[in-house]
């Protein structure tokens, strides 16, 4: 059976809505590829930001701990330095000390006594020695408490050795800041 077309004006009306409505989807269609285009370039993008930024934080965290080991080892050095800066400075004061304990000795020694041993531990002073008679032994001990440093020197021990001459050794204190051990024995 035929049609008849009774309005022909909305048959042309209604192909219009229809090419209209193709026209749609294809730009919508268009449309949603952009869409997919942009969402993926920008997650393409976000993600290659992503591993440069993964790169840049692992090459500063390599150059951190590179300068972190360098300035322990400049620290180590530093205080090794340090260490045998404040060696050298006790050391050079104890033999500065050492040196005016023997100047005062030189200048209080009689002729008739010998030392064969001198030993400074800490704040304790000992000498070891020999003398031609007692008497010597008993003028240095008396002219060498007049030292301002040197405090309580007393005999410890006198013997005979021979020959008409006396072993001795005395002990007392040395009255000086931050002295260390230190001996010195004659050959």
């Amino acid at each position: 059976m035929e049609q008849i077309n009774l309005c022909p004006w909305y048959a042309a009306l209604r192909t219009n809505r229809l090419r209209k409505c193709a026209q749609c989807a294809i730009a919508t269609a268009i449309l949603l590829a952009l869409v997919a285009c942009y969402v993926s370039y920008s997650a393409y993008r976000h993600m290659h930001h992503w591993r440069m930024d993964i790169a840049i934080y692992q090459q500063r965290t390599q150059r951190l701990q590179q300068q972190k080991t360098q300035l322990l080892m400049w620290s180590s050095q530093a205080k090794t330095q340090l260490s045998q800066y404040q060696r050298y400075e006790k050391g050079r004061e104890s033999g500065v000390q050492l040196l005016a304990l023997l100047v005062d000795m030189q200048r209080y020694v009689p002729s008739q006594i010998w030392f064969t041993r001198l030993s400074l531990q800490s704040d304790q002073l000992e000498l070891e020695g020999t003398a031609l008679t007692p008497e010597a032994i008993a003028v240095f001990i008396e002219r060498f408490s007049k030292v301002d440093s040197a405090a309580g020197l007393h005999l410890l021990k006198m013997a005979d050795s021979g020959q008409g001459q006396q072993s001795f050794l005395l002990q007392g204190k040395w009255q000086s800041d931050n002295t260390q051990g230190r001996s010195h024995e004659d050959q």
